[in-house]
Formats: C-alpha cells, sequence, structure tokens
C-alpha cells in the first residue's frame, strides 16, 4: 500500500471527549471508538493514552479500533511496571502515594488485575517503542535518539515491529545499557538544574531538581514554543534546549521526526520554517498533525487542535 499522508496524535490522556471534537475538526468520518483513515493515509498515536484525564478505557478502545498503529509511551510503560510483580514480592514501578494516584483513574475503570487490566497491560508491552515511516517520518514518544535507537536495534531483544514483549520488560529490569536506552527515547534527556542552584514545582506540586530538555526545539524557537512573551531566556535556559550543551545529537539527518511528551505551553503551532523535528503535545490542546510521506516538511495548516478545557495536562 502506498501512503501518501500520516496523521499523527500524542498525549490523549484519556481525552476522548477531546479526541473525538478533534476528529471532527480533522473531517475525520466515524463515531464512538471507530473512525476512518482518510484513502491512502495512516492514524497514528505516539503514546500516553492513559492517565490525568476521565475515560483511559475509552481512549485505548479508539487507539486499537481506529489507530492504524500506537506506539508505547511513558505513561504505558510505567502501567506495565506497576502492574509487574517481581520475585522479591515488589512491584517493578513503586506503588506509594504518587503512583497509586497517578493510575487511580485507570485502575478505576478496568479493575486491579481484572482480565481488563491484565488485557491492556499486554497490549501495551506489544507497543512500538519506535516508527521508521516510508517516506521520510521518523516517530517516537520522547526523543529520537539514534545512538539509543541504534542499540535497542541492535539488542536481539525487539520484535519484529520494534516493540518491547517480555524480554525487553526482562532486558530492562536487568540491562542498564537497555534500560538508559529506552528511556531516552519513551522519556526523553533531563537537563541536571543542580549546578546551576535551581529547582522548579511541578504541575503536582512536586519538587524537582532535574527538567526535560526539549531536544527538538531551538534557543531561538523556545520563546515561541512557551509563549514566554517577550522574555528573554538566560544562559541556562539557551543551554537547556540546546543538545550540543549535553554533548549528544538528538533527531534524524535522514527523515523528519514528530514525538509528543513536552506538555508545551501557549498555542498549538509548528516550528520554525526549516526544524526537522516537532512536538505535538500542548497543555492546553489535544493536537495532531498531518504529515506528507515523501514531502514531510511541517505546517501550521496541517496541524489540528482543539481546547481541553479545565483539565490540567501534563506529560
Amino acid at each position: 500500500m502506498s501512503i501518501s499522508d500520516y496523521y499523527i496524535f500524542s498525549d490523549i490522556h484519556g481525552e476522548t471527549g477531546a479526541l473525538r471534537s478533534l476528529f471532527n475538526v480533522m473531517g475525520l468520518e466515524g463515531q464512538g471508538s471507530h473512525y476512518k483513515s482518510p484513502d491512502d493515509s495512516l492514524l497514528i498515536s505516539i503514546g500516553d493514552l492513559v492517565d490525568r484525564g476521565p475515560d483511559h478505557a475509552g481512549a485505548i478502545k479508539i487507539a486499537q479500533n481506529t489507530m492504524d498503529e500506537t506506539l508505547l509511551g511513558n505513561h504505558e510503560f510505567i502501567s506495565v511496571l506497576y502492574a509487574l510483580k517481581l520475585a522479591n514480592g515488589e512491584y517493578a514501578r513503586e506503588h506509594n502515594d504518587r503512583t497509586n494516584k497517578m493510575h487511580k483513574g485507570f485502575i478505576d475503570q478496568v479493575g486491579w488485575d481484572t482480565g481488563a487490566h491484565r488485557a491492556a497491560v499486554e497490549w501495551f508491552k506489544e507497543r512500538p517503542v519506535f516508527l521508521e515511516l516510508q517516506g521520510g517520518v521518523n516517530l517516537v514518544h520522547a526523543c529520537w535518539h539514534q545512538e539509543s535507537i541504534d542499540y535497542l536495534k541492535n539488542s536481539g531483544v525487539l520484535g519484529p515491529n520494534n516493540q518491547l514483549g517480555d524480554a525487553g520488560i526482562d532486558a530492562y529490569l536487568n540491562d542498564e545499557k537497555f534500560e538508559r536506552a529506552l528511556e531516552m527515547l519513551i522519556m526523553g534527556p533531563e537537563f541536571d538544574l543542580r549546578p546551576i542552584g535551581a529547582s522548579f514545582v511541578d504541575a503536582h506540586g512536586t519538587r524537582r531538581v532535574f527538567a526535560r530538555n526539549m531536544w527538538m526545539s531551538s534557543a531561538e524557537d523556545l520563546a515561541d514554543r512557551l509563549d514566554l512573551r517577550g522574555t528573554e531566556l538566560t544562559q541556562w535556559q539557551k543551554d537547556f534546549v540546546n543538545a550540543s550543551e549535553q554533548g549528544r545529537m538528538f533527531g534524524s539527518d535522514e527523515a523528519m521526526t514528530v514525538s509528543g511528551h513536552y506538555s508545551c505551553e501557549g498555542e498549538s503551532k509548528v516550528p520554525k520554517k526549516g526544524a526537522r523535528s516537532c512536538c505535538i503535545d500542548f497543555r492546553d490542546q489535544l493536537t495532531a498533525i498531518k504529515v506528507s510521506a515523501n514531502d514531510p516538511t511541517f505546517e501550521q495548516k496541517n496541524m489540528y487542535s482543539v481546547p481541553l478545557g479545565n483539565h490540567l495536562k501534563v506529560a
């Protein structure tokens, strides 16, 4: 099948009402959990279906019934670890006040250790970690880091569609290099604020000394993406979004990359002309983008958004 366009979605976080509104804005035909891909096109979610919003089970159903493919997001992966009991009796993801609160909506809807819960976890494990699509388009939930991509490819652990499966979960728990590579792709690089004596309080009231590096943005582009309204960036903020400052190169020389994960401030917008990477996760809007195969460019007319109302949406 020759593909002309990819319609890419990210960070739905249980917001099925907004997602259906987004489908309508995009002119997609369907209802409930079944919508139709335009001819010669694919609908793809790049992860984080669950947590935060009101309808996690519904988001999974839409992904299974409507999306042509769904990638692994950090929230799906964390859900897998949260459900995995180790030989020592502990869970791979600690059950504490923070994690219990994070997963409460999902667990309340599907039930703990029910058939629906186990089926969802198994489905999460079979999601691709990254996709290299025909026509020069790469998809990943958080960060396209070629060194990590190559490590996972050469590990012999991933399945034929770059999915984790049980072998990938085992490698994550027992191979430090595999762990770092996987987290780079689904959680992204972080910037250590301690050397500059800084910290911040996140949207949940937790004080943090590590912040996400917005690798897909340039220092010149950041003010627009974060809606800083003319505020001058400090040097450390410029370094924060400059991949070379961390001694790593992100993105691909051979393809355009679309990611989610970063809960960007301000209005949904594509990066400045010439950018090779685009984040489509915005805090106040649910966003999708259409990217053409063989001529992939990021154009504002191909970005679609609907408001998320009063719900606090964080990656």
